[in-house]
């Protein structure tokens, strides 16, 4: 991968599954995008493991609640992170 983007839930801090690949990520030194999908979500470090991992890192809010959602994903996809990732196409609203 070029990219990891990790998407920021508590099921996947809960899982060991999930930081492992996270880890081995950092430890590629691949770059990390962590993209918030839950509104429970709070950097204030109560997060351990993900965290540290995603800690200074620039992230992005797509939660449901977000009213910039659709913006918020545009300037995901023009990420600096994001050049040498391979395109599936326009991304459309749902």
């Amino acid at each position: 991968a070029s990219v990891v983007l990790v998407f920021v839930t508590m099921k996947y801090k809960d899982s060991a599954n999930c930081r492992r690949e996270a880890s081995y990520a950092q430890d590629l030194k691949k770059p990390i995008i962590p993209i918030i999908i839950e509104d429970e979500y709070r950097p204030d470090g109560s997060w351990g493991w993900l965290g540290l991992i995603i800690a200074g890192k620039m992230y992005y809010n797509l939660a449901a609640t977000n009213p910039s959602r659709e913006d918020t994903l545009q300037e995901l996809m023009k990420a600096p992170e994001m050049a040498g990732a391979p395109r599936m196409g326009n991304i459309s609203k749902a």
